[in-house]
């Protein structure tokens, strides 16, 4: 996968017309971006994570910020809040997030990209 590229075409998702549920994960919502970056990767714990952890933190913290960075050997996952304090941090085995530092953002139990803020 070319990151550069991708990480353009993810840029390329600016509000949204849609939300997307998976009956697994209830309660959960995500726009079209995660959709996209999902069903490319198929990084399926972007929403694992999101279902399991954030979820549960919106009780307390209104806006959070999820933020996956791959390296060649781990994926170091943290939950902040909106103000970047750290809520949960975890080192993940994920091999289908693609290398580099993706962050998304969940308000009122919906996933999304910084860019579809």
């Amino acid at each position: 996968m070319d990151v550069a590229r991708f990480s353009a075409e993810l840029e390329g998702f600016i509000g949204s017309t849609q939300w997307f549920e998976d009956r697994m994960l209830p309660g959960l919502r995500f726009t079209e971006g995660v959709k996209f970056f999902v069903d490319q990767t198929q990084a399926v714990a972007i929403l694992v994570m999101a279902h399991r952890e954030a979820l549960a933190a919106q009780q307390e913290h209104p806006f959070l910020s999820l933020v996956f960075e791959q390296s060649p050997t781990h994926c170091t996952f943290s939950l902040q809040d909106g103000n970047y304090g750290m809520v949960k941090s975890a080192v993940l085995h994920v091999a289908e997030i693609p290398p580099g530092r993706w962050e998304f953002w969940m308000e009122q139990c919906v996933l999304y990209l910084p860019s579809e803020h």
